[in-house]
């Protein structure tokens, strides 16, 4: 690697400077600059690849990363490479990288947290505990440390011992954001929904683009009385959760004077058909649109959607997932959930034709079946799936036929699996109110944990759920019953990966169920 006499070094440094001020075209500009003085010094190469990131993405940034580490790079350049890579979800090179920037410093406290979350990344949880008490006794008073301990023994379930590193984390944080919302997963997974919910509300405090909650200017809605008062709500999250904390708002409409909805496109014909009491409009999800009303302040932009300027006076305004601390703080708050989503009668006997004239005499029930749920979101949405065939135990059972609920993509797994009898109607699906009208003429829905549960147990349907090993909070830990909805049924996985048990459970449940209807 070349050397960089006094004056140079001085410019380099005043190019990472550049970069982290947000000056990315003077950073690079100076930095290629100092490159055709300098060619293949790793320093330089590792600005140009951090302003490349930047500008044109992580693959573009890598390039550069990857050139820097051929001549003599140091650990910060190692490891600027892994934390890229694992970005990209270049896991195993990712690996090796975060690896060789720990060599050349054991004790740095990034690389060590990197390798810990990188070995969480793969699947590997077990194998991240060492990483991060090796940050303990280098850095004990480092928060991150603390909190990565916590949430990795949470995943494990070893809740007791996550306790006290989670009280560590918040008082080193002084109860920062980020630690209250993973402390919120512990408090609410083991029913502590007061102090579950108060933390969950630690994410209003982080910035609109990472929440993807928009950023509304009327005042936040605290529990206040809703009576003459419009009370603005509006979605966030996964499809799954919107249905779910929909629940609160038949008793919102009851006290409010109006109500107005924001949800997600895909939502939106269910929820004017649910709520008719209530105006509902659209609300796009993802950062760029989250961004485009919000400028680098996080203040509400110039240009709010049309249909905001038609209501002169919105007295409060509040994300979904805020409801509930406000009117689901203990268990008896749940007592007897209800149906709330309501399905059109139309699309209803659409379906009904279509299923009557696919029925076999034999069958007494007519099952929904959904093995796969979103896998763009990872090792998360790989852990909550199975395939199709994992369920061949249950063609053994007399008298049923299964309906997938799945879309096209998914829908290709049936053929390879016929003595299931699967039967597709994906070509008539095109938002949730499709799904429903189907799930409405069908007798049971046996589901993964995806919004397809969180649907058929909102319209009243029995639902049954396939969990993973560390299913989400919700569905609480080991039971079989879910707060939220009076008819679903959970099944947890006991081994990471094996899903047979459940089948089985689930066979011998459903073997009991058509005995009884016969």
């Amino acid at each position: 690697m070349s050397t960089l006499n006094t004056f140079t070094q001085g410019d380099l440094d005043h190019a990472v400077s550049l970069f982290f001020g947000g000056h990315i075209e003077k950073a690079i500009t100076l930095a290629k600059k100092l490159d055709l003085k300098h060619p293949n010094n790793a320093h330089v190469l590792h600005v140009i690849g951090l302003c490349v990131s930047d500008q044109k993405g992580l693959a573009a940034g890598i390039v550069w990363l990857k050139e820097a580490c051929r001549h003599n790079a140091n650990a910060i350049v190692w490891h600027d490479l892994g934390v890229m890579l694992a970005a990209s979800n270049q896991l195993f090179d990712a690996f090796d990288a975060l690896s060789r920037a720990a060599a050349l410093e054991p004790n740095k406290i990034d690389s060590l947290l990197n390798m810990a979350s990188l070995m969480r990344q793969m699947g590997r949880e077990p194998e991240a505990q060492p990483f991060y008490q090796i940050a303990l006794n280098n850095a004990p008073t480092d928060h991150r440390a603390h909190l990565g301990m916590a949430t990795t023994l949470h995943f494990l379930r070893d809740t007791e011992a996550a306790e006290p590193f989670y009280q560590s984390a918040l008082s080193l944080s002084d109860s920062s954001p980020d630690v209250c919302w993973e402390y919120a997963m512990q408090n609410l997974l083991l029913g502590d929904l007061k102090q579950g919910w108060q933390n969950y509300d630690g994410r209003l405090s982080k910035p609109a683009t990472v929440t993807g909650i928009y950023p509304f200017s009327q005042p936040l809605w605290q529990g206040q009385s809703l009576k003459g008062k419009t009370l603005l709500i509006h979605g966030e999250q996964g499809f799954g959760d919107e249905i779910m904390y929909a629940s609160i708002i038949p008793e919102l409409i009851e006290q409010a004077k109006n109500v107005i909805i924001a949800t997600a496109p895909a939502l939106l014909d269910l929820f004017q058909h649910s709520f008719p009491n209530a105006t509902v409009y659209p609300l796009p999800r993802g950062q760029k649109s989250v961004l485009s009303w919000a400028n680098n302040e996080g203040e509400p932009s110039a240009q709010p959607p049309e249909w905001l300027a038609a209501h002169s006076k919105i007295h409060f305004q509040t994300p979904i997932g805020s409801l509930p601390r406000w009117r689901r703080n203990s268990a008896a708050d749940f007592a007897k959930p209800k149906a709330y989503i309501n399905v059109h009668a139309d699309r209803t006997s659409t379906f009904k034709t279509a299923l009557d004239g696919k029925r076999t005499k034999a069958s007494n029930l007519t099952i929904g079946l959904v093995w796969q749920g979103n896998l763009q979101t990872g090792l998360m949405g790989q852990r909550k799936s199975l395939p199709l065939d994992a369920f061949l135990p249950l063609a053994s059972v007399p008298n049923v036929s299964f309906i997938s609920l799945q879309l096209e993509q998914e829908n290709r797994q049936i053929s390879a699996v016929p003595s299931l009898r699967v039967q597709s109607f994906d070509k008539y699906i095109n938002d949730f109110s499709d799904t429903a009208a189907l799930i409405a003429n069908l007798d049971l829905v046996i589901t993964v944990d995806t919004a397809v549960a969180h649907l058929a147990a909102a319209m009243g349907k029995e639902t049954w759920v396939l969990l993973w090993r560390a299913a989400d909070w919700r569905y609480g830990h080991n039971s079989d019953h879910c707060l939220w909805y009076q008819n679903m049924h959970l099944f947890h996985q006991t081994t990471e990966g094996q899903w047979a048990e459940v089948i089985e459970k689930i066979k011998q449940r459903l073997s009991s169920k058509v005995g009884l209807n016969n």
